[in-house]
């Protein structure tokens, strides 16, 4: 087998054995966060704060094996704005997501071997009340957004 793969299979493993922490630290990531402030300033002080936290607890464990491990995100809260594309009552407009976070996984050179992104929607509450992004989330199969002049359309 050869090394560099070797050294995946091994990184695998690490995960895998990591599994309950990864989990953990990942949900005390949103404990330096404070709530009391308004949705957009919570997306940034994640992204200031937690974002950094995965980086020094969860990053720092799996940059193994020669493989660097880091986190980022990006705030997108009210960009994009999207639509449904089924009909229905609840097909107004709505924003996608407010956080966009990306796993990178590069080499001992710094080349970037594997990386992942995924848009959450942030709540201070433990509930969605907003009737286009739960059809959004929980029964469409895709999205349409204005950039400019032009129409684009997502399948999910």
């Amino acid at each position: 087998m050869l090394n560099k793969e070797r050294r995946f299979l091994e990184f695998r493993e690490t995960i895998s054995n990591n599994s309950l922490y990864i989990i953990h630290e990942v949900q005390k990531s949103w404990e330096v966060i404070n709530f009391h402030h308004r949705e957009p300033d919570v997306v940034y002080n994640y992204l200031r704060y937690g974002v950094k936290y995965l980086n020094e607890k969860v990053a720092a464990k799996l940059s193994v094996s020669g493989f660097i491990i880091k986190f980022a995100g990006v705030f997108v809260h009210q960009k994009p704005i999207v639509t449904p594309v089924e009909s229905s009552s609840y097909n107004k407009n709505c924003e996608l997501g407010d956080l966009l976070t990306v796993f990178i996984m590069l080499d001992r050179n710094k080349n970037v071997l594997h990386q992942r992104a995924f848009i959450s929607q942030v709540k201070k509450e433990n509930k969605l009340d907003n009737k286009c992004q739960q059809f959004l989330y929980e029964r469409s199969s895709g999205f349409s957004y204005f950039r400019g002049a032009c129409k684009y359309n997502r399948e999910l």
